[in-house]
């Protein structure tokens, strides 16, 4: 069934799009446009080159029942920051062109800090609450009383020892908040993918070539993996970390340098349709997208020695589908035709909706080689079927991507766009965005075969047999357990630049 919607979705993005009321973002290098209506050149180059910095924050809660009801209880906030350079170019003739872009992540770090609220150690009443509180340890006391501020004696993510070998070691006394950061993540740089692909200006949709006709732009981008896939590991040396904290002696598990990396490893295809129209002194787009994994190289997280859907009770690891919609226009404030001078502002807004699929969630520093998510066979006996089965040596070390629940991310963006020249353009653009509630720990527990014997229950996945998932993980994926992400919130500031001939 999710393969159907997958298809239906990616279909309806390619042929539901209707004229709105053109945009520099239609600008097919080659093709007639805003004074280049009469180009004298069938030839045309873009050269894109630009700065982005974006500002993620939001609540990595946690289910917990331990009162007796289910409830999503306040644990952790992240704070991730990304400076990207962004280097492009386009080359076309008479409205078909082909372009290349290449982000460059300058940095990127995650920082892990226990949340705050209205009531945590040393409030008003405090120690009243304790007093009155008689349940099993100081815990349970601590638990009860700070149902909002966090700290690591009422952390889910401490108290179930999912922070283990992070160097995380405050303790505070009853009544002091202790250390407000959990972990502050490593320090990423690098490059994720290529992208490589094909812009056509559909024939006579071109508002120039036929005043009555808006410009519709056909596009397909090839995303080709290029950098180191990332990984995390917990020990400065880049030695993982089995089970009780002790060092993990495989050689094959040593990537230190992957610490630092910010690629997926994953070959993705993005198609997409735009049309745009200019009326009077608005600039109006309409555009759809959908990007679809469909390959990945050896040395991801997504490779086939990660693949366990012949034996064991999972799927083949994917990346999610993504794919949306965008809307915008620009509003013209200033314009001189003879100098070549125009001065724009723009509002934008999006949205974008993300299939489940395995993925870097925002939690994967934080359970990426934990001790006790490792199999860390002969030391962890919470998984003991899975020791001592070759086929699952990729897995000993908890590579860290877990299933993400179906999303959605909300955006909005205002900004300026500037033409000085018919040589120059550039826009400067602040953007806003939300993603939805959702599970970033829901993997199945497995599949069950119908069989009926000693090791097996119809109707039931036997955690001891081969229905088993292996990347289940009952402490982090089991229902009154899973990590959900909340209030989320991405700032995102921008400057592009353009030079056109």
């Amino acid at each position: 069934m999710r393969t159907h919607l997958h298809v239906l979705f990616v279909a309806s993005l390619l042929l539901a799009a209707a004229p709105a009321v053109a945009n520099e973002i239609n600008h097919v290098a080659g093709s007639p446009y805003f004074w280049e209506e009469h180009k004298e050149q069938p030839f045309g180059v873009k050269l894109n080159f630009g700065f982005q910095y974006d500002s993620y924050s939001a609540a990595i809660n946690k289910e917990y029942q331990g009162n007796g009801d289910l409830q999503v209880v306040r644990d952790l906030q992240l704070t991730r920051t990304t400076t990207t350079f962004n280097l492009g170019a386009e080359a076309g003739v008479k409205g078909v062109a082909f372009f290349l872009n290449l982000p460059v992540i300058l940095g990127q770090q995650n920082v892990f800090k226990f949340q705050s609220g209205a009531r945590y150690p040393n409030y008003d009443g405090y120690a009243e609450c304790l007093a009155a509180h008689t349940g099993p340890g100081t815990d349970g006391k601590v638990w009860l009383c700070n149902p909002d501020g966090v700290n690591a004696l009422n952390s889910r993510t401490v108290l179930e020892e999912i922070a283990a070998g992070l160097n995380f070691s405050d303790v505070p006394g009853p009544g002091e908040p202790g250390v407000r950061t959990l972990y502050n993540g490593p320090k990423r740089s690098g490059l994720d993918q290529l992208h490589l692909g094909l812009r056509w200006n559909v024939p006579v949709f071109n508002q120039f070539q036929d005043r009555t006709k808006p410009f519709w732009v056909l596009s397909v981008d090839l995303g080709l993996p290029v950098g180191d896939p990332k990984d995390f590991r917990r020990s400065p040396d880049g030695m993982p970390l089995c089970a009780g904290g002790a060092r993990c002696t495989d050689p094959q598990t040593q990537r230190p340098q992957l610490n630092s990396a910010v690629g997926r490893g994953v070959y993705d295809v993005t198609l997409a349709t735009t049309m745009s129209k200019r009326s009077s002194i608005f600039d109006s787009y309409f555009r759809l997208w959908a990007t679809l994994p469909f390959a990945y190289t050896s040395d991801s997280l997504y490779a086939g020695k990660y693949d366990f859907s012949g034996d064991w009770g999972a799927n083949a690891p994917s990346a999610p589908i993504r794919g949306g919609l965008e809307f915008g226009s620009d509003f013209n404030l200033y314009h001189d035709d003879e100098k070549k001078f125009r001065v724009n502002a723009f509002a934008a807004a999006s949205l974008t909706g993300v299939f489940e699929g395995q993925d870097y969630s925002e939690a994967y520093e934080l359970l990426a080689g934990s001790p006790t998510l490792n199999f860390g066979c002969g030391a962890n006996q919470a998984y003991p079927p899975f020791c001592g089965d070759g086929r699952l040596n990729a897995i000993q070390y908890f590579p860290g991507l877990t299933t993400v629940e179906n999303h959605a991310m909300l955006g909005a963006r205002v900004g300026v766009n500037m033409r000085f020249s018919r040589h120059f353009f550039m826009e400067i653009a602040y953007g806003l965005a939300h993603v939805t509630e959702h599970f970033i720990t829901y993997t199945d527990a497995g599949k069950d075969n119908g069989l009926s014997d000693a090791n097996h229950t119809p109707g039931v996945v036997d955690l001891d047999t081969n229905e088993a998932n292996p990347y289940y993980r009952p402490v982090i994926d089991q229902v009154g357990h899973r990590y959900r992400v909340q209030e989320s919130l991405n700032h995102t500031f921008l400057i592009n630049f353009h030079i056109l001939y």
